[in-house]
């Protein structure tokens, strides 16, 4: 399973890296699943996707529905992370497994580094509306530990 496909930039590669795989791709956004179909259907018609248009907090699909969720830049737009994680977690079969990738929008880097430059990045990040919702630029360093136990059952160590 996707969670938070968005617009399919992802959704359109993960058929490719797992032959055979049955993907569920689901987004808040109705329109951002029209423009995934529409991208999949372009470059990767042979994959087999089904869509579903819904708050990943509150999915349709029963416990343990899926051997793996796969999200990309969707914490940051979450205004309570661990609970986005804590439903995904739901939906995941014991043993299953999660990949997170998210940014971390507490640092920049640039060359060369100027006032202009600095400013540019400080207004990007005051102007995202998901952001001034959260309480942290920095979702994945503040979660529990223990939200996302390992296969063994034991904690994932933190950073």
């Amino acid at each position: 399973m996707e969670a938070g496909c968005g617009v399919g930039a992802q959704t359109v590669h993960l058929p490719a890296a797992s032959a055979g795989v049955l993907l569920t791709a689901a987004d808040l956004s109705a329109q951002s699943l029209a423009a995934a179909r529409a991208r999949v259907a372009a470059k990767a018609p042979a994959a087999d996707v089904t869509w579903h248009q819904g708050d990943l907090h509150r999915l349709p699909f029963r416990d343990g529905a899926f051997d793996h969720v796969f999200l990309c830049f969707v914490l940051e737009h979450l205004p309570d992370p661990e609970a986005g994680l804590a439903a995904l977690r739901r939906v995941l079969r014991p043993g299953g497994t999660i990949t997170v990738i998210d940014g971390d929008h507490g640092s920049a880097f640039f060359h060369p580094q100027t006032p202009a430059a600095r400013r540019t990045i400080e207004r990007g990040r005051r102007g995202n509306q998901a952001r001034r919702r959260m309480r942290t630029r920095l979702p994945g360093r503040e979660l529990p530990v223990d939200l996302m136990p390992s296969s063994s059952g034991r904690p994932v160590p933190g950073r």
